[in-house]
């Protein structure tokens, strides 16, 4: 959807182009008088000759029924009769486009209770008309979501700090992070312990390295 609500796209091209300018009204004026824009120019001269034989062949064809007189009108230029369509006149043009409107704003009912803002449905329904006053269609949902998502703010990322030593296991990935600020990672130190054998001597403060024996504990008094 273009922001620039001077615009308006052509359905032929599907390029945009200006707002009230000539194509913009040609298709406008098109629609209304119900005629193919594709044909637009062809067929134009219907025939060539003095002004005499022109406004004679004129006369015949505006009294038949060869020209639909309500969108073409005859007119003599240059030793020619030319076929154009006729100017679409203000009551005609305020009539097609209030029933395009109405017909819109009928069809789109759900739009009026939506989230949308008041600038966001005017911009919405105001490209819905334009399209509809060319005789396209638009499809509402998709440019729908593409408001809502042109709408939606930014999320402001969270910047995650990088772990502790304490939160730091030893097979973690750390390349994302700069050399500065990765923190050590855990290892486990293996130490020794030696083990030593239950103890058959006993020290005290006054043994002065002497050792016991069987012989201390017998109850003789030799």
């Amino acid at each position: 959807m273009s922001t620039d609500t001077g615009k308006v796209l052509n359905p032929l091209t599907n390029r945009y182009i200006k707002k009230g300018g000539l194509k913009h009204k040609q298709l406008v004026a098109d629609k209304i008088l119900g005629l193919d824009h594709n044909t637009r120019g062809k067929n134009a001269v219907l025939a060539k000759g003095n002004k005499e034989i022109l406004t004679t062949v004129k006369t015949s064809l505006a009294t038949g029924s060869a020209i639909d007189k309500s969108k073409h009108n005859l007119s003599l230029r240059k030793n020619k009769l030319i076929k154009t369509r006729k100017a679409v006149g203000m009551l005609k043009s305020s009539e097609s486009t209030k029933n395009a409107t109405v017909e819109c704003i009928l069809n789109n009912r759900g739009l009026i209770r939506s989230k949308l803002s008041d600038e966001e449905l005017t911009k919405l329904l105001d490209k819905i008309i334009d399209m509809k006053m060319m005789g396209k269609s638009v499809n509402v949902n998709s440019e729908y979501n593409e408001l809502i998502e042109l709408n939606a703010p930014t999320p402001t990322p969270t910047p995650t700090p990088p772990p502790t030593p304490l939160q730091t296991p030893a097979d973690l990935d750390l390349s994302s992070i700069p050399a500065n600020l990765r923190p050590p990672k855990l290892t486990r130190q293996i130490g020794r312990y030696k083990v030593l054998p239950i103890p058959t001597v006993y020290d005290s403060d006054d043994s002065d390295g002497y050792e016991a024996s069987n012989d201390d504990f017998s109850d003789s008094d030799e």
